[in-house]
Parts: C-alpha cells; structure tokens; sequence
C-alpha cells in the first residue's frame, strides 16, 4: 500500500503543467496517507516534519524503482536535492575508504551541517531502501557500524536508530512468520544485536510493539499474544 501511495503520488507529478514546489509534494505526500489509512515510515512519536522525512521514500520509488531520473531529471535536481545529498553521504559512509576521510567527504556534501538531524535522515536512506526492497539489511548493518566509529560525537544518535531498526526487524519476522512467541523474539533480537554489535541498543517488547503498529499495521492483540511471556 505504501508502495502504491508513492507511486500515486509520482503519478500526480508527472502529469502535472508545471514542476510543483517541494511544500506542494510535501502537502500532496500529507494528503496522500491520510486518504491511504496509513502511517510514513516512522519511530515511536510523530515529528511534525515527518513528510519532509518522507521525501526520502518518494525519492528512492521515483529514482529506484519508476526511473524518473532518466525521464524527467529537472525534478530531481530542483525538488530532491537534500535527498541526493543523503544518497551520496550513504554511499560515502558504506565505502572503504578511511573513517577520515569519509567524515571529510560527508561533511563537504553536507556543506558542514551533520548533527544528529542529518545523521538519521542518511540512515533513513538506508533503512528505506531495504524497506522497500530496493538493498538487502545488510546495507544498513554497515551503515550503522560504520557511522559508530566514524563519528563518535554522533552515537547516542547511531543507538537510536539502532534500536528502531532492531524494533522493524522484529516487526517484520512477525509479520512472515519467523518470530511466532516471546522466546523466538528474544532470541531475535540478542541476535541481531550480537550481529550489528552496537551496545546499549535493544528496544523493549512496548517499543517493538509501536514499530510493528506503525511499519506493518500488526494488531494489538497479535502483538499482544506474541510479545507477552505467557
């Protein structure tokens, strides 16, 4: 459904006189999830920029998945250039090159402005694109570990999204069968800590519960029955 939205909403762009404004999209993006019944990719509260965040799933549909980079370019470049930016931070930060020189990239692509805000909208890139089916997880596996040693003054930041992507991983086992009780979850989880390797980044069963509320539209009393240790 989430897929059919963004495409809804390309669809409306392209057919549109004239190139609309990054607030008409943001506000079509608005309109467009209330009409669907359904959440943006988000965590556990709502900010109030949350469809400017989503600009970022608008953009990997378009670019990934409908090719509009090639057909009409000139929208790209004038209504999708903070999202070009967090792509190209992504791709600098999943190099191999050395943590100094990637920070030195990134903060040049970012005109010097990464702090936590910017931090978390790169990993949303990646976390996006995995989402939607675009990169394996391990893509934001690396991103993660990467970002952890890159940039120390930013970890409380690399925790947070660390346990919101250990939360919609969870989220998403559930929804496939994978994690049918409160053992499988728990076993779940230590080892996809174990694998990411970030201390200090485990959510609890009512976090899990709001991702897969939010990410995958899972009931309460399913979440319930599986969550609970009885």
């Amino acid at each position: 459904m989430r897929v059919k939205l963004l495409v809804d909403v390309w669809g409306t762009i392209a057919t549109s006189e004239r190139i609309p404004s990054r607030k008409e999209i943001i506000d079509l993006l608005e309109q467009k999830y209330k009409e669907y019944k359904i959440e943006p990719i988000r965590g556990a509260v709502k900010p109030p920029d949350i469809f400017d965040k989503e600009m970022i799933s608008l953009y990997i549909v378009g670019k990934y998945g409908l090719g509009i980079e090639k057909d009409i370019p000139e929208i790209i470049k004038s209504i999708f250039d903070k999202e070009s930016k967090y792509e190209k931070a992504l791709n600098y930060l999943l190099s191999n090159d050395t943590s100094e020189n990637i920070r030195k990239n990134i903060e040049k692509i970012l005109s010097n402005e990464l702090d936590s805000s910017t931090l978390s909208k790169i990993f949303r890139f990646a976390f996006t694109l995995n989402y939607l089916g675009f990169e394996e997880e391990s893509i934001v596996i690396k991103a993660l570990q990467k970002a952890f040693k890159v940039f120390p003054d930013l970890r409380d930041t690399v925790r947070r999204f660390t346990k919101f992507f250990i939360a919609s991983k969870i989220a998403e086992a559930i929804v496939k069968g994978k994690v049918r009780n409160w053992v499988e979850k728990e076993a779940y989880k230590q080892a996809l800590a174990l694998e990411i390797g970030i201390h200090r980044a485990l959510p609890d069963d009512e976090y899990i519960k709001k991702i897969a509320e939010t990410l995958f539209a899972l009931t309460s009393r399913k979440l319930n029955k599986i969550l609970s240790k009885k």
